[in-house]
């Protein structure tokens, strides 16, 4: 009887390497990419959308209380308004001309289907699928900071710091 290093095992046919036997990639298809990207949009625009209604009524209260940092809530909320008109899909309603944050299944395989070999096209690829939610994620840091600092000035107008 032979033994092998722990790092070397022969490799044994199993239920694993046939190609008819399910597997999480053979499972993954268009329809269950549909509805998670569905789910994550939706997500997505609430969630946005409630943090600007949050920042806007946070801001009419520090208005009408006369709390202070007035300047930092409204940074935060316009932020956030940058944030929101970003993320919208702006592709569906003006046909391509401009895009958002947010794609459909159906835009994804669009340009996935589009293989280009030249520059120009495959960094705007990358940059819309892949790096566009870096400005996104600027802008909501970007707000978060705004509103620390606000909560910061309120703090310290009101003593309790």
């Amino acid at each position: 009887m032979r033994t092998q290093p722990i790092g070397s095992e022969v490799a044994e046919p199993n239920e694993a390497s046939d190609p008819s036997a399910p597997s999480f990639l053979n499972a993954f298809n268009l329809a269950c990419l549909t509805k998670t990207l569905r789910i994550a949009n939706g997500l997505m625009l609430l969630s946005v959308f409630l943090f600007c209604l949050t920042l806007l009524f946070s801001m009419t209260i520090t208005i009408v209380g006369r709390l202070g940092g007035i300047r930092h809530i409204c940074r935060a909320f316009f932020m956030s308004l940058i944030m929101l008109v970003l993320l919208l899909p702006w592709h569906v309603i003006f046909d391509s001309l401009v895009c958002g944050y947010l794609y459909r299944p159906e835009d994804l395989v669009l340009a996935c289907e589009r293989k280009s070999t030249e520059l120009l096209p495959l960094i705007l690829h990358y940059l819309r699928f892949a790096g566009f939610w870096l400005v996104v994620c600027g802008f909501l840091m970007a707000a978060q900071f705004h509103c620390r600092r606000w909560a910061h000035s309120i703090r310290r107008r009101l003593q309790i710091i």
